[in-house]
């Protein structure tokens, strides 16, 4: 299965460290028990430089525009509070990133925007319609087309 998992500048780093690290243990896990990596994962970004939410530098490689990846996944943006989010949605980058999205979804591509997590505020507060993670996911892929279906 091929796998895009989509850094935007200011990417939240836990979040993009899980999706990575998770992936990678199954693919090792597979092998370890005589099968095959399932998962081909790429980290790619519309720019050539992303620099995540703590400044580190990401190792991104350029979108392939000529063929769509079985799931693109896109981590939410750390950006902590809707004051920062919301300029940020209206970068280049984001919109960029929300048309080669588009694209993938219209070429068989199924995606999820990564935008829940179990904050120090409590569930509750993930799940608000005014949280940064639903900022996020409706802006970059919007609800009718995301597979993410608050999950």
């Amino acid at each position: 299965m091929r796998i895009s998992v989509v850094a935007l500048e200011g990417v939240f780093d836990t979040g993009l460290t899980v999706l990575l690290d998770a992936f990678r243990m199954a693919n090792t896990f597979s092998v370890r028990s005589g099968g095959v990596a399932p998962f081909e994962v790429s980290l790619v970004g519309v720019r050539k430089k992303v620099l995540s939410a703590q400044g580190f530098g990401l190792p991104v490689q350029p979108i392939a525009k000529d063929s769509a990846p079985d799931w693109a996944i896109i981590p939410a943006l750390g950006t902590g509070t809707p004051e920062l989010l919301l300029p940020a949605l209206e970068r280049p980058d984001v919109k960029m990133a929300r048309v080669q999205l588009l694209k993938w979804r219209s070429d068989g591509a199924r995606l999820r925007v990564v935008h829940r997590h179990v904050s120090a505020c409590g569930n509750r507060a993930a799940r608000s319609p005014r949280s940064n993670h639903h900022l996020v996911a409706r802006a970059v892929v919007p609800p009718a087309i995301s597979e993410s279906a608050s999950r």
